[in-house]
């Protein structure tokens, strides 16, 4: 069955009921709200207006795929000389764990080398994720930092695909994004942004000319190009015949 399946962890079942997972459209970030889709930004060479981000169907598209994991408790995190301390307070007094012990450590070792900004005492840290997630036969998922909510904490998840078909149980290395670990998440905040992906053959990368099919279809789409802040983008691209190549 085509479905990302999703459960909560023994004890997680109240969190699981305030902060589900849910699809991306849901959390599009309130300065895109905000911005208006036909506020006037500025102007082309040849002075035509053009229309603001909201309208970017590259960003759109981003933003509206996949799914979204919301912070499931308040944390709060404050730095004392060589430490790093946090606090978490679940809603769920029976999970099996101290609340701060859902965010844990790694030995320095296991990242010695790398450029992360780690904690203080050079510790990578990971938050533990309240679900068991699962994917149909050949997907993986793709867990990004959800970039464009610009959330402005001092935290950010580092990049990773799981090959969730196979292994459904994930947690979430993250560093710190300057020396500044004095900051507060609340719960409901987007921590990161999952993207499924059917696993398949990565295309062959070849440097050859493009045929003139090829050619005039970006010259095509070159025509259309001001109807890429306008509803009527996919629609035009759409019709367009893309040729072999």
């Amino acid at each position: 069955m085509n479905q990302f399946k999703f459960y909560p962890r023994e004890g997680f079942d109240s969190i699981a009921a305030l902060f589900p997972i849910e699809r991306a459209n849901k959390f599009l970030p309130e300065w895109f709200k905000k911005i208006g889709r036909g506020d006037l930004v500025g102007t082309l060479l040849d002075n035509e207006d053009v229309q603001t981000i909201r309208r970017c169907p590259a960003i759109i598209d981003y933003l509206s795929s996949g799914y979204i994991l919301q912070a499931y408790s308040d944390m709060v995190f404050n730095s004392h000389e060589d430490h790093v301390h946090w606090n978490i307070g679940v809603v769920n007094a029976n999970i099996g764990l101290h609340p701060n012990q859902l965010i844990q450590q790694h030995s320095p070792k296991q990242t010695e080398g790398v450029p992360l900004n780690t904690a203080p005492t050079g510790e990578a840290l990971k938050l533990i994720n309240p679900f068991h997630m699962r994917l149909p036969e050949g997907w993986s998922m793709l867990f990004l930092d959800p970039y464009y909510h610009f959330r402005g904490d001092g935290m950010k998840f580092l990049p990773a695909i799981v090959e969730l078909d196979k292994r459904w149980q994930v947690n979430f290395p993250f560093e710190f994004v300057n020396d500044n670990m004095d900051f507060t998440i609340e719960a409901g905040t987007p921590l990161l942004h999952m993207i499924p992906f059917k696993r398949e053959k990565e295309p062959k990368l070849v440097s050859k000319e493009f045929s003139e099919e090829e050619l005039a279809f970006e010259v095509a789409q070159n025509t259309y190009a001001h109807a890429v802040f306008n509803k009527d983008y996919k629609d035009i691209t759409d019709k367009l015949e893309i040729p072999e190549g």
